[in-house]
């Protein structure tokens, strides 16, 4: 009697072990028409999904990693000046927003990142104020360089050092 739940425990492991073994890893594509290497390499950075490529990942935990994704790649994309930008993410074809959280497919073999960059935003104008004496602007904030949001931030917070040096 003690013998059939042994038997049935060693059935089940062979059959998980099996289908895992059967899934493989997936094939994975990054495509980002008209965008440049360096924000093609900024996008690879950024996402958690390509991270797992050639790791032993199951289907929950790319769909986890694909579902934070698509705020990882906006922020490589506003990095980058591109406030206009498309992301997809598709498992097997299937948007990866649509999966429900509990209920990941049971393989994926195929994943495809499709990231339309959109144009690259300018500084049409570029000031900051009030700010305090001597307060000292990033070189990269000027008319009509690329608006990213790196040196947005770089920006607000040289006034505002500069406001609390002057006390």
């Amino acid at each position: 009697a003690t013998l059939a739940p042994l038997k049935l425990f060693r059935a089940c492991v062979f059959v998980l072990l099996s289908a895992t073994a059967a899934m493989g890893e997936p094939r994975f594509s990054l495509q980002a028409p008209g965008a440049d290497e360096d924000l093609r390499d900024a996008l690879s950075a950024a996402s958690l999904v390509l991270a797992t490529r050639g790791e032993d990942t199951d289907a929950q935990e790319l769909l986890a990693a694909a579902q934070a994704d698509y705020a990882r790649l906006l922020g490589a994309l506003y990095a980058n000046a591109r406030y206009g930008g498309v992301i997809s993410i598709r498992f097997d074809g299937r948007e990866v927003a649509s999966i429900p959280p509990l209920a990941p497919p049971r393989d994926v073999r195929e994943v495809t990142l499709r990231i339309d960059p959109g144009p690259i935003y300018r500084f049409s104008q570029a000031e900051v104020a009030p700010v305090a004496r001597n307060t000292e602007v990033p070189e990269g904030f000027r008319r009509g360089l690329p608006a990213q949001t790196g040196i947005i931030q770089e920006t607000a917070t040289a006034a505002i050092d500069a406001w609390r040096a002057q006390g």
